[in-house]
């Protein structure tokens, strides 16, 4: 990633300086006096409006460390970063909490009287400051309510509230205490636009899930999604899975929920209707929403909408999210198998968004065997248009395809019940880069499995796929609150099959 400015670097160091009164004189409509001033409210609503804003080359990113947080449990990191395209830059720097209430908190001290954390602080010239953590919300005044609250950074002309640059990211709040009849409940809803050399994803999909335990939000989230690494860090793992026993999770059996027999996802003057799909899978009964996106559908910078009517499990809900520009990767090539040194750092580059938002990049692999291994390298950066995976990682995924081998054809297998006329109709691999919708796969014969007709390159195929990905996520409920926690993302990249030598 970029290097940290020497002059940049003093921010974190610097005390905030609080302005006199005739700084902010009270006709300022962003006034804050006091938590629950009307015009506090008002500030916050009219924040929230300018979520991606900058101005005159000078941006910040904010970002927090996972999407929901439980009461009770560890609070999630918060971090903040910067850009300065332009001539050296006097601001003031606010950072801070937006609470569900409207209540605006700024750091250091969570004063709810909008105090900057830095006054006439200057930004240098060509100042790319990282992704760095701040604090996290262990202090914050009252303690977290449920409900959805947002990190915010914004940068000012000093003394005024002149926006130059904003920026804000959603987190959800869950209360365990209040799972206690309906047990941990929660809800996904994705629009996906991928290309690359392997074949195109263009989809939505929803599905919710949930188990008769209370509390139990982290771990099943993390069960299903992965727990995330730091922001512009890199880790590797490898995870065994025993398809037989995948109802059993962490002790926990998670069971699909019905949200209706339909779900609508609109925007930019198109509609598409997601009807639901039941399949049992390993004995487990699955209820997913899924349609291809038309050609057009996805548009930067449309704001999509998700609506349910409700079902035996999941009650009405409306979810609203802004498509982000596509992603647009630069190097390596995404036309083509890439070939990569295991020895090598892998430098990735892409169309950036001065930082705002985060990058997921992975390589991944997986082994067949009695149990089933997944080998990958997570990798989470700020979105400003580069980052690097480490070679030490890449020798050790290597390492691990080497010993292990993989096999596709058996991959495929394993999802049914093993050998031929086996219905996977079901089955989603688009994680993987495989896109099999244009294939009947209602009874296909698995012992002649052809991989050329799956876009996956025949024989030769590389057993990793790298994918690289830039999403939105915003938070939702239903209209009764019945979930835990629901997410809404919007994500485009691409997704590469790689040969490592």
């Amino acid at each position: 990633m970029a290097s940290i400015s020497s002059r940049a670097s003093v921010w974190l160091n610097l005390p905030a300086r609080v302005p006199t009164q005739e700084h902010y004189p009270l006709e300022n409509p962003f006034m804050i006096r006091t938590k629950h001033s009307p015009r506090g409210v008002a500030a916050a609503v009219a924040l929230l409006g300018l979520s991606t804003f900058s101005h005159a080359g000078i941006d910040v990113g904010v970002f927090v460390e996972k999407p929901f947080v439980e009461i009770g449990k560890a609070t999630p990191k918060l971090s903040v970063s910067a850009f300065n395209d332009g001539a050296d830059a006097t601001v003031d720097v606010h950072f801070g909490l937006v609470a569900p209430d409207g209540s605006v908190y700024e750091y250091p001290d969570w004063n709810t009287e909008l105090r900057p954390w830095l006054s006439s602080f200057t930004l240098p010239a060509g100042l790319r400051f990282p992704a760095t953590e701040i604090t996290n919300l262990d202090s914050v005044p009252g303690g977290l309510t449920p409900g959805v609250w947002y990190v915010a950074s914004v940068l000012t002309k000093p003394g005024t509230f002149d926006f130059l640059a904003v920026d804000l990211q959603p987190f959800s709040v869950a209360d365990p205490a209040v799972q206690a009849t309906t047990g941990t409940r929660v809800g996904a809803l994705t629009l996906s636009l991928q290309d690359g050399s392997l074949q195109g994803v263009k989809t939505a999909d929803a599905f919710f899930w949930g188990v008769d335990t209370q509390g139990a939000l982290g771990d099943l989230v993390n069960a299903y999604g992965g727990d995330q690494p730091a922001v512009d860090s890199c880790r590797f793992d490898e995870t065994s899975v025993n398809l037989a026993d995948i109802g059993s999770i962490e002790g926990l059996v998670p069971k699909m929920l019905d949200a209706g027999s339909e779900l609508t996802l609109s925007g930019a003057g198109s509609s598409l209707t997601l009807p639901r799909d039941s399949q049992v899978f390993q004995g487990v009964s699955l209820n997913t929403y899924h349609a291809g996106l038309g050609e057009g559908f996805y548009q930067t910078g449309v704001e999509y909408t998700f609506t349910g009517t409700g079902g035996a499990d999941v009650g009405p809900f409306t979810a609203k999210a802004v498509a982000p520009a596509p992603l647009v990767l630069t190097q390596p090539n995404p036309a083509s198998i890439v070939s990569q040194n295991a020895a090598s750092d892998m430098p990735l580059r892409w169309n950036g968004s001065h930082g705002k938002g985060l990058v997921a990049a992975s390589m991944a692999s997986v082994a067949l065997g009695g149990t089933t291994k997944v080998f990958t390298i997570s990798c989470l950066f700020a979105d400003d248009g580069e980052g690097t995976i480490p070679a030490a990682l890449i020798g050790q995924l290597k390492a691990r395809v080497d010993a292990n081998g993989t096999d596709l054809a058996g991959l495929l297998g394993s999802l049914g019940n093993g050998g031929g006329g086996v219905d996977l109709s079901g089955v989603d691999l688009s994680g993987l880069g495989i896109d099999l919708s244009s294939l009947d796969l209602s009874n296909l014969d698995l012992s002649n499995l052809d991989l050329e007709a799956l876009g996956l390159g025949g024989a030769n195929l590389s057993p990793v796929v790298l994918a690289v990905l830039r999403s939105v996520v915003t938070p939702f409920n239903t209209d009764a609150n019945d979930l835990s926690a629901g997410f809404f993302s919007i994500t485009s990249g691409v997704t590469v099959s790689v040969t490592l030598n």
